[in-house]
């Protein structure tokens, strides 16, 4: 039909359409322009952030455009600057340029990462940062850590981690490497995407995304946008916009019912899981109870230890000790660690007692004689003493000849003997005895010469 044959409201219906089609039209270009902030006509306020209309609460909104300033002044921070004295500056970025902060979708990312757990995010930011527990990293407080992986033995920084030539986890890069393509063939990715991103993963940052040949003119411009970020940056998940725009064209005209957002975060999420996965390789690697990098290594020192002390010195050892140098040093270095450990505290015990005892021993090889005659000086004050109160009391229980006999007196009571009685007994825990018997009469009577009774006087 013509226009003019059309009703008012046939003619309003074609008009919509052809704006809806124009507005389709321009979000599918790569150059769109940015839609100038509306209102509604009875809108008296409205609340924009980031030139995005907020239609509930825009404290998340608010969040991420706040976050994005911060992350934007970390990255484009050049990195190692130098200050007025000319020292390094400590607060320095990552040194990237502002189109390549700019190339990275940092919506979709945030997307993502806002159903991962809290200790996945603090991983990521660690690792983004390059502050996470790598060997180097640790080398700074712990003197024990060499600054090596734990895998391939170089020099272990964060942008190592998915560059360890290690074939273990070489193979395991190609074994979720394969998983992510055939995620990409089984939800509707843009054939492209699916052929280079793989290869791009796997050339591990040795070749740029433009270097490859035969490309479209859109996955050319995908190519360019994503060469602006660093391939380890890629690996944790920041992406370029270009890949997700390219992909809704190819979504727009594939039957699969997911959404850009969903597919975007599938995505994602798939790559950091390779990283991830590297992450937690090395940690096993690191720090496994029998193979572990950590555990080898204090066994190989432990084992350095034991042949250094196996040669100890006879002499240097106490006697009661020295059947921890009589067994098998070969069998003990196939042993376990536990029992290596073991055997090596023991023998330090025993060394520290033995160089303890030989110290003492010639101490008291200088005071020896001074002891000697300290010790007969005793014993001759302790007879004297003895033989003054025999003296004066006339009696004697025991034998004085030893100054270690317990000897049975009363109290001296001639002057001066007294205080040095009471310290004899005080020093030699020397019991009191018994007071002295008072004379039988009837033995008394048995001495005189006449049998008679006798009264008292």
């Amino acid at each position: 039909m013509l226009w003019h044959q059309l009703t008012l409201l046939q003619q309003l219906n074609c008009i919509c359409d052809t704006l809806a089609k124009a507005a389709v039209t321009r979000s599918l270009q790569t150059t769109a322009r940015r839609v100038p902030e509306q209102v509604l006509p009875t809108e008296s306020a409205a609340v924009f952030v980031g030139g995005i209309k907020q239609t509930s609460n825009p404290a998340k909104k608010v969040r991420l455009v706040l976050g994005r300033v911060d992350a934007e002044s970390f990255y484009t921070t050049p990195l190692g600057i130098r200050d007025t004295n000319g020292n390094r500056n400590k607060r320095g970025g990552l040194g990237w340029s502002k189109a390549s902060f700019d190339a990275v979708d940092w919506e979709m990312l945030d997307a993502t990462l806002a159903a991962k757990p809290q200790m996945y995010r603090q991983w990521l930011s660690k690792q983004s940062s390059g502050f996470c527990g790598t060997q180097q990293m640790l080398a700074h407080w712990d003197p024990t850590r060499d600054g090596n992986c734990p895998d391939c033995h170089r020099p272990e920084t964060a942008s190592h981690l998915c560059r360890c030539p290690n074939r273990d986890r070489t193979r395991l890069l190609k074994d979720m490497t394969a998983e992510l393509t055939t995620w990409l063939n089984n939800n509707y990715a843009h054939p492209e995407l699916t052929y280079w991103l793989p290869k791009y993963i796997l050339l591990r940052g040795t070749s740029r995304l433009t270097d490859f040949p035969h490309m479209s003119a859109e996955m050319a411009v995908v190519a360019r946008s994503q060469d602006l970020i660093p391939w380890t940056s890629f690996m944790e998940g920041k992406l370029s916009s270009e890949i997700f725009r390219l992909q809704n064209r190819s979504l727009a005209c594939s039957p699969s019912r997911l959404t850009i957002l969903a597919w975007s975060k599938k995505l994602i999420s798939q790559i950091l899981h390779i990283t991830h996965a590297q992450w937690i390789f090395r940690n096993l690697s690191l720090h496994h109870n029998t193979m572990g990098y950590l555990r080898l290594t204090q066994r190989k020192e432990v084992l350095a230890e034991i042949d250094r002390l196996s040669q100890l010195d006879l002499e240097a050892v106490p006697e009661e000790s020295k059947y921890l140098l009589e067994i098998d040093f070969s069998s003990l270095k196939n042993d376990s660690l536990v029992s290596q450990s073991y055997w090596l505290f023991a023998i330090k015990a025993a060394k520290t007692a033995g160089r303890r005892a030989l110290l003492r021993a010639q101490r008291e090889t200088g005071g020896a004689a001074r002891r000697v005659q300290t010790r007969e000086t005793q014993v001759r004050a302790a007879r004297a003493a003895y033989a003054t109160h025999n003296l004066t009391t006339g009696r004697l229980s025991g034998s004085a000849s030893s100054p270690y006999h317990r000897i049975r007196t009363e109290p001296a009571i001639v002057s001066g003997a007294k205080s040095t009685l009471q310290s004899i007994h005080s020093a030699w825990s020397l019991r009191r005895p018994p007071s002295r018997p008072r004379p039988s009469e009837a033995a008394g009577s048995q001495t005189r010469t006449d049998t008679k009774r006798r009264k008292p006087d």
